[in-house]
């Protein structure tokens, strides 16, 4: 029985599989394929073929692995429209997505530099701690708008 018919993937070793992962991730930003994802809510993608003009593919999923309806879900772990939408989603939390010196896929995540700098937690002597609020006026409990009382005057 061939790969890709019985909708089971071919084993790969650690090695392989990292880089088949690199080479998708790589052709999917090569090709800009994440500014082409549209997200038609939370864990639901419409990707563009890029061999079929017209043709649209649906990813769902919150977490890797994602689902695809493309050929390539039966016989690879990663297919470029899955990888297109995690390339999307990756910038969408702030991180940067590029390649390193060597040509593989990086993701770097964007860090306050001052943090990185000096970590207050680390200096925890030097932080002075925000000003407690008057007691009685302040609770804990966040805002909510439907505890709210609009009370006007009488008259006015």
């Amino acid at each position: 029985m061939m790969a890709g018919t019985n909708g089971t993937m071919r084993p790969m070793t650690p090695p392989q599989l990292r880089a088949h992962l690199q080479r998708t991730l790589k052709r999917a930003l090569e090709m800009a394929l994440a500014e082409k994802v549209e997200r038609v809510e939370y864990g639901l993608y419409l990707v563009p073929s890029t061999t079929r003009g017209g043709l649209v593919h649906t990813v769902t999923g919150t977490e890797p692995p994602l689902a695809c309806t493309c050929e390539a879900r039966f016989h690879m772990p990663l297919c470029v429209h899955r990888a297109a939408v995690l390339v999307r989603r990756w910038r969408a939390e702030g991180s940067v997505v590029a390649l390193d010196d060597g040509g593989d896929v990086v993701v770097v995540t964007k860090t306050d530099a001052a943090a990185l700098a000096y970590p207050a937690e680390a200096w925890p002597a030097l932080v002075l701690a925000p000003p407690e609020p008057p007691p009685g006026r302040y609770d804990d409990r966040p805002l909510d708008l439907d505890d709210l009382e609009l009370v006007l005057p009488e008259e006015i």
